[in-house]
């Protein structure tokens, strides 16, 4: 659909390397100091890691329901009630595996181990071919299950997920809005229409006022997988990146009646996330948290012998 489309830039994505400050003082400018275009988010998650990779994605709420990406959203509710619905699901899923080996901690986990183990065989034997995703599924269940049970036999308690706030680098105007109009899509993904209205010669969808970004996504992965496209949603991710559209926007479904502008966010770029803050999670002793900007600060000035 796309074809012979020039390539977007990705402008943003190549612009300097974030500066380091208070993210609540970034809005303030002084001097020549020119400041990247981002905006803050939350992720709820029932793992723990110190930076977000696409090739961890496929297990999560909804199961990529709005795209192939990391999810995201500017509510720090929505994040939160992510992550206690996926931990709940974790913890349950270790529990009943506790339970088949009347808690016996250690035969649970060998258990797990071993189921782990054929998978990974049926794997290689080819017996995921063209289902990649299952496996990818089935591979995360188990390691969740896997973890919660380690974390158990070790602490007596399972682990509750954490909280992540970040910053994305990135125009929101360039995110297609899943919800909107697409006389109202913005920046890159306006473009993008434009583009391929000029090279087909007539509008999208022959003009019809009630399409949404939706329906352009419906009718992109259609086009993909009647191209033979083994994976529509990832391969439509990699051509809307290509074209400098970084990610898609919506609208919370918890939200459906609330007058509300904030938005969840799908983004196809791991590159372009910043974690700010990692809080809310569970070592088997408390809550804690962990301010990463603070924590390079004080590295880079135990480097230079200011601490």
């Amino acid at each position: 659909m796309a074809a012979g489309i020039k390539k977007g830039a990705r402008g943003l994505l190549d612009t300097a390397k974030r500066i380091e400050v208070d993210p609540n003082a970034l809005g303030m400018s002084g001097g020549n100091v020119k400041q990247k275009k981002y905006f803050t988010a939350y992720h709820g998650s029932p793992h723990s890691f110190d930076k977000f990779d696409l090739g961890k994605k496929r297990t999560g709420a909804g199961a990529q329901a709005y795209g192939d990406g990391l999810y995201f959203s500017e509510i720090e509710d929505v994040a939160k009630k992510y992550r206690d619905d996926l931990s709940a699901s974790n913890k349950n899923a270790a529990k009943r595996t506790l339970d088949q080996f009347d808690g016996d901690a250690t035969k649970a986990i060998n258990h797990v181990k071993q189921k782990i183990v054929n998978l990974k065989k049926r794997n290689s034997e080819g017996q995921f071919s063209g289902y990649e995703n299952k496996y990818n599924t089935q591979l995360q269940i188990n390691n969740d299950k896997l973890d919660q049970l380690e974390l158990y036999k070790a602490n007596n308690n399972f682990n509750d997920g954490s909280m992540y706030q970040v910053n994305i680098n990135a125009n929101q105007e360039d995110f297609l809005d899943y919800n909107a109009p697409l006389s109202e899509q913005t920046g890159k993904v306006a473009e993008y229409i434009k583009n391929i209205e000029t090279l087909t010669g007539q509008p999208l969808f022959n003009g019809q006022k009630n399409r949404t970004g939706s329906d352009l996504m419906l009718h992109m992965g259609g086009d993909l997988l009647r191209g033979g496209s083994k994976d529509p949603a990832l391969d439509l991710s990699r051509e809307l990146n290509a074209e400098g559209i970084l990610g898609i926007k919506y609208k919370d479904p918890s939200l459906a009646g609330v007058n509300s502008s904030k938005k969840n966010y799908v983004v196809f770029n791991d590159d372009i996330i910043d974690i700010i803050k990692k809080y809310g999670f569970v070592g088997g002793t408390g809550l804690l948290g962990y301010n990463m900007l603070n924590n390079e600060e004080q590295t880079r000035k135990n480097s230079m012998g200011l601490l």
